[in-house]
């Protein structure tokens, strides 16, 4: 779980995140757009693999109300892609993100450490006097 505040975003409650590690998940989700819409008699198979291996992106507003679910599926075989389907709707979609040669999931299977700040000690240096050893 991603949420943000005044200081910037934390990762499961506690750990500070790392605000480039956010710029991936914020460009796929404003900058999608659809490749096509699968062939109807391959619908039944993108949504069976979405339910058994998608990975669930619920979005929220920052008066905390739900405001979107996006069920992210497989890559599509041509690999320039992603199934995807909004939440409560049947219609997958193929969706691209314009200058990634490759899938949108991979953006959502990273493991927390990516989206961990890398900092120990975080000063302004301004708010430093002297440096003692």
């Amino acid at each position: 779980m991603f949420t943000r505040d005044k200081a910037g975003w934390i990762v499961k409650w506690k750990i500070s995140g790392r605000s480039g590690g956010f710029c991936a998940l914020k460009k796929v989700l404003t900058d999608i757009t659809m490749l096509y819409i699968p062939p109807t008699n391959s619908i039944a198979t993108i949504l069976k693999s979405i339910k058994n291996n998608g990975i669930q992106v619920d979005v929220y507003t920052d008066s905390g109300s739900a405001s979107k679910i996006i069920h992210i599926g497989s890559d599509i075989q041509s690999g320039d892609g992603t199934f995807m389907v909004l939440g409560g709707s049947k219609q997958p979609y193929a969706m691209h993100l314009s200058g990634l040669a490759g899938g949108i999931r991979s953006r959502f299977e990273q493991p927390l450490e990516n989206f961990r700040n890398k900092f120990i000690y975080q000063y302004n240096s301004d708010d430093i006097d002297f440096v003692k050893s």
